[in-house]
């Protein structure tokens, strides 16, 4: 119901899979791809959004037409008008069962954004960095596993998983509910920001930072931390400075919570 209500879209109990990336993205091979997979499932319906030019999407669409013929086009094509980034988009992206990452070109920022509420985004990565950044997200959130059907091999595994995730509506409820506990360590990981801070402090000449300048505690530096707290408590209470011997051991306290935390965060 919210579909319609928002957006438009024919009402009625069946799969979404969407694929809201640029029109230019869009390579004719993944034309024949949507052919099978609209073949293989049953109650599905493909949206793509329009193109910032008309003529881009005219050329898709007549491009769609000839791959699907008439009566898929019809009955199971959909077009929305582009959204604009933020809460609007984002509204359409949790409407879908299942995105559809393209390729050889894909998306990095709206595979995350699918991500980020839980769907399914399913990829064919490429040897170019243009088609490995959904990919990556997997990589790191550690389900790239075919089990999961989301990162395939080749375009026959690509239609396969989309036909599982479309059809299967448990199997997709679990990976969707995995998505949305693993999804944190692509943005939560500390040590990604480290590392790109040294590189740019690299390019620029300039010291590397530090771990706690960055807001990342590695566990060598926690450590020391952690010693060096203890060892000013020890002082303090031999000299009588009681309020600092306690104030250095709750600092100590306060970085092991937060490690723990992270930890956490991660696995």
């Amino acid at each position: 119901r919210l579909r319609t209500e928002l957006f438009g879209l024919p009402y009625g109990n069946y799969t979404l899979l969407l694929c809201p990336q640029s029109l230019f993205k869009l390579h004719p091979e993944f034309d024949t791809l949507i052919r099978k997979i609209l073949e293989a499932t049953s109650e599905a319906k493909v949206l793509f959004t329009q193109g910032r030019r008309e003529r881009w999407t005219a050329v898709l669409e007549a491009r769609l037409r000839n791959a699907l013929g008439d009566q898929l086009y019809h009955e199971r094509l959909l077009f929305l008008p582009r959204q604009p980034p933020g809460s609007a988009f984002m509204r359409l992206v949790a409407l879908a069962d299942v995105m559809l990452h393209p390729f050889p070109f894909g998306g990095s920022r709206t595979s995350s954004d699918g991500l980020a509420v839980g769907v399914p985004v399913v990829t064919r990565p490429t040897t170019n960095l243009r088609g490995r950044m959904a990919a990556s997200f997997y990589l790191t959130m550690e389900m790239t596993n075919p089990e999961w059907c989301l990162v395939a091999e080749n375009s026959e595994q690509y239609v396969q998983f989309v036909a599982r995730l479309a059809n299967d509506h448990e199997h997709r409820a679990r990976v969707a509910a995995a998505i949305r506990e693993r999804s944190p360590r692509i943005w939560e990981h500390h040590q990604y920001v480290y590392e790109w801070a040294r590189l740019l402090a690299r390019v620029a000449g300039r010291p590397a930072p530090t771990p706690e300048e960055v807001g990342w505690w590695n566990q060598e530096s926690i450590s020391s931390k952690i010693a060096q707290l203890s060892r000013q408590a020890r002082v303090n209470f031999g000299q009588g400075r009681l309020i600092d011997a306690v104030s250095s051991l709750r600092a100590a306290l306060r970085i092991c919570k937060n490690s723990c935390t992270e930890e956490a965060k991660l696995h």
